[in-house]
């Protein structure tokens, strides 16, 4: 579960960041050579308009602060919590994720 709870929590720092970020640069090229991670047939790194990898559910779905903590902790190694964004709890969930994540 711990690492079903940090892959989440990765996740919802990276969406939170791209929605702060619209173009957000993910590679750079130096002296001919590119660093960093390329877009590829799925669409540009970290979604957005022309991404075509898009996560409409999982085996478990949360919409309020208790049904994430109630789906991370059924949750198991492989399966997917899915947040539906925006929720009524969005602030709280990013709170929580937070929190997990430093903890």
């Amino acid at each position: 579960m711990r690492t079903t709870c940090t892959v989440l929590m990765l996740t919802l720092a990276l969406v939170a960041v791209c929605h702060a970020q619209e173009e957000m640069q993910s590679c750079v090229e130096r002296d001919g050579v590119l660093y960093g991670a390329q877009a590829d047939e799925r669409g540009p790194i970290g979604g957005g308009e022309g991404y075509t990898a898009i996560v409409t559910e999982g085996d478990y779905t949360a919409t309020t602060l208790e049904e994430l903590i109630a789906a991370l902790e059924q949750a198991q190694p492989g399966e997917t919590v899915f947040i539906p964004l925006p929720t009524n709890d969005t602030l709280s969930i990013s709170s929580f994720a937070t929190t997990v994540v430093v903890m």
